[in-house]
């Protein structure tokens, strides 16, 4: 090939171009080997070393578990071979072990071997071993190979383990959906299999409308994506009712959904299908040990759902690419509309023609009701329930030479067996709490069961608690802050007991009307934190309450008798840190809350007087709502960090604190994430009085950012210490005038 480096230099910048314009990691992967096919004879030459080093880089960056799990066997076989022309060994490994795996899906496992071996001879197999197909057949294939002392033995059991997890797990909360990337102007289009995640709630009976929220966004009837799956909720309700859970069947559904693992935007309306299936599962969650129904992580789905409740066919088209990309998995069941089933069985014998031993079955409905009284779909799984066995003793008393005392002895000895309380100097005295299924009980130092309580509700979550003897007369108190739906009852309320279990109080987590989005209790807040925190002279429980849209927490203190201390709303989601006394003693000198997701978008600070603390967190002024009623607060110190060029370039909505760390007695070192998905942090250090005096340069940040100016998403850093200087001087703080950054401040203190 004749091309000279300025010409070739043009087609670099359109690569980098192509790169710069796609998301997903896969689709620029496709790029590049495109690239690397077509000037294959031009990358060893020395005029080109640089792009050819430009390129490793590239291909480095973007070969990771993620970006291989949808690309088809012939993609993944090319990307081997570029691999090896880049001199790049360890991508080849990881490149292989993906394709071994694909290889092993359909049973081919001759050449799954054969890839591990680097296609030399060792991939032989004997003729015996030629039928053998499905997880079966590899567990098999694995003994032969572990008796022969094959090195690749270890790699194929690694297979076969993480087969067996994803073909015989049950989950309410996920289904496998279908979808189709058509992005990339270079036919780079193929099927995508993703976790469709979902957490439904039954809305309170005052309620008039279903609510979708998709990735953290309300999403209305008419959006052209999850739109159609509110026909799916519907659908639901009738079924309810035809089956007697008159109680999912009156009220309507609040269902919050997320693609795990994607970072693509999705199109099209064959969601439905999945959203009903995950729904459902969600919504039987709470017939444990009755009508549990859960769905097989070896089922995908693809279909709409239209609004009488029949399945909706999917676009033609796509349908290749998806019973492709299933085919090529662990799926065993395809659900799919029953009017593409004719299509499908085209694609599937093309499929199985030359892939034999594979056998993915197609799972053809019409309607919603079919799908969801479909046992391999959703399935019952049997709980087993531990009895406890008390032995009896012998009839001891028809052995004349043992005497009364001696019987009376065994006699406590087996009703101290079977009721420990019965023991002289039994410890009765709260330690732990171990959740169960509508509450909780209370065990002792050693583990026993002291007493418990019922809520009465299903689905009850009682994993926030904590005992403490804070009134200070020897023996502990129980607190607990429940998770649960807000019909319950038990929903945002604070429990206090006794040793004995006798109840002490209850209390309201909730703080109404100092929040727009707060006038009701008739909403599920999620229970955050429940803990106790000795600050001068007072001993208080803290609880904690979040709730989304927007994101905001509700934060109250307590004495040890139920009375309110103070409270305070924070406009995002925020956490405790109380900063200790130096001397050991446990007392907090300053509660420190660290928190994300609030109306600036950045990683917060903030300090509250647990003793006093009233009032809501800064800005107080919103365009879309009347803020004049809100109060507020009394903070001594809020504080926020910005995120920085590569947060905003990498979509993330917020950066956030994901730690604090004290150094020495003075100085702080705050540790902010500037990627949600990754490990890009960065430190700032703040004196004692909590000023920003220094944020410091951080080696995974660096690489992260070079990685995005390497693409030209952002400019490179001409200055490192002026970069870091320019962070720090970001970093803001609330006064009564509004906000102020710590540059003003020292532009103000220097001009001084």
């Amino acid at each position: 090939m004749s091309i000279s480096p300025v010409q070739f230099a043009r087609e670099f910048e359109r690569l980098k171009a192509r790169l710069a314009a796609n998301v997903a990691d896969d689709i620029r992967l496709l790029h590049l080997m495109d690239f690397a096919a077509e000037n294959h004879p031009l990358i060893d030459k020395p005029q080109f070393e640089s792009y050819r080093l430009e390129l490793r880089q590239f291909v480095q960056t973007f070969i990771t578990d993620a970006s291989l799990a949808d690309l088809p066997v012939d993609k993944l076989d090319q990307i081997v071979r570029v691999t090896e022309l880049l001199d790049l060994p360890d991508q080849s490994k990881i490149i292989g072990f993906r394709l071994a795996q694909v290889y092993c899906y359909v049973g081919e496992f001759a050449k799954a071997v054969s890839v591990l071996t680097e296609r030399s001879s060792g991939g032989m197999l004997p003729e015996e071993l030629d039928s053998l197909r499905d997880r079966e057949g590899l567990s098999i294939l694995c003994q032969y190979l572990k008796q022969a002392g094959s090195p690749v033995v270890g790699t194929l059991e690694q297979i076969h383990s993480h087969w067996t997890i994803l073909s015989e797990e049950l989950r309410h909360d996920q289904a496998y959906c279908l979808f189709v990337e058509t992005s990339g102007e270079r036919g780079h289009g193929h099927g995508r299999l993703r976790a469709l995640r979902a957490s439904v709630e039954l809305f309170g009976k005052s309620a008039t409308t279903d609510e979708i929220t998709f990735e953290n966004q309300i999403k209305t009837p008419d959006d052209p994506f999850v739109g159609s799956s509110y026909n799916a909720l519907a659908a639901l309700r009738e079924y309810f009712e035809i089956h007697g859970y008159k109680d999912k069947a009156s009220r309507y559904y609040h269902g919050h959904f997320s693609i795990a693992d994607s970072s693509q935007t999705f199109t099209g309306d064959s969601i439905g299908l999945g959203v009903a299936a995950v729904t459902f599962a969600g919504l039987m969650k709470t017939e444990v040990m009755r009508h549990e129904r859960l769905i097989s992580q070896e089922v995908a789905f693809t279909g709409g759902v239209g609004e009488t409740g029949n399945i909706t066919p999917v676009n033609e088209e796509t349908l290749r690419e998806k019973i492709s990309r299933a085919f090529f998995s662990h799926i065993r069941f395809l659900v799919l509309p029953e009017d593409n089933l004719d299509n499908a069985k085209i694609v599937l014998g093309q499929l199985e023609s030359e892939y034999p031993s594979r056998k993915l079955h197609l799972v053809p409905y019409d309607r919603l009701t079919d799908v969801l009284d479909d046992k391999n779909v959703l399935r019952s799984e049997k709980v087993c329930m531990g009895q406890y066995v008390a032995r009896k003793a012998a009839r001891y008393s028809r052995a004349t030479h043992i005497q009364v005392p001696i019987l009376l002895a065994l006699a406590y000895l087996l009703i101290s067996l079977i009721y420990p309380k019965a023991w002289v100097g039994f410890d009765d005295n709260p330690k732990y709490v171990h959740p169960t299924k509508k509450g909780f009980e209370a065990l002792n130092a050693d583990s026993t069961r002291l007493w418990e309580v019922e809520y009465g509700c299903d689905t009850v979550d009682c994993q926030r608690w904590v005992v403490d003897d804070m009134n200070g007369d020897g023996v502990n108190e129980v607190y607990v802050l429940p998770q649960s739906n807000a019909v319950c009852g038990s929903s945002s309320m604070l429990y206090a007991y006794d040793f004995r279990g006798e109840m002490l109080f209850t209390r309201d987590a909730v703080i109404l009307h100092h929040c727009i989005a707060d006038s009701t209790r008739n909403q599920t807040y999620n229970s955050h934190e429940l803990k106790v925190i000795r600050f001068s002279d007072d001993t208080l429980i803290l609880t904690s309450l979040t709730r989304s849209h927007p994101a905001r927490t509700h934060i109250k203190f307590w004495t040890s008798e139920g009375d309110l201390n103070g409270w305070y709303v924070d406009a995002g989601t925020a956490t405790s840190w109380p900063k200790l006394s130096s001397d050991g003693s446990g007392v907090c000198e300053q509660l420190i809350f660290y928190g994300i997701n609030n109306p600036e978008g950045s990683a917060s600070l903030f300090v509250l007087a647990p003793d006093s603390a009233y009032g809501t967190a800064p800005p107080y002024e919103d365009e879309a709502y009347d803020t004049s009623s809100v109060g507020r607060g009394n903070q001594s110190l809020y504080m926020v960090f910005p995120p920085t060029d590569y947060c905003r370039k990498m979509h993330n909505q917020y950066n956030g604190v994901s730690e604090i760390k004290l150094l020495g007695s003075n100085l702080l070192d705050v540790i902010v994430e500037e990627n949600v998905d990754g490990d890009e942090p960065l430190t700032y250090c703040l004196d004692s009085s909590l000023r920003a005096i220094e944020c410091k340069k951080r080696d995974p940040f660096m690489r992260a950012r070079e990685r995005l100016v390497d693409l030209g998403l952002l400019e490179p850093m001409h200055d490192t210490t002026e970069y870091f200087t320019n962070l720090r001087d970001a970093v803001k703080y609330w006064t009564d005038s509004g906000w102020v950054t710590e540059g003003q401040l020292r532009a103000s203190e220097k001009s001084r």
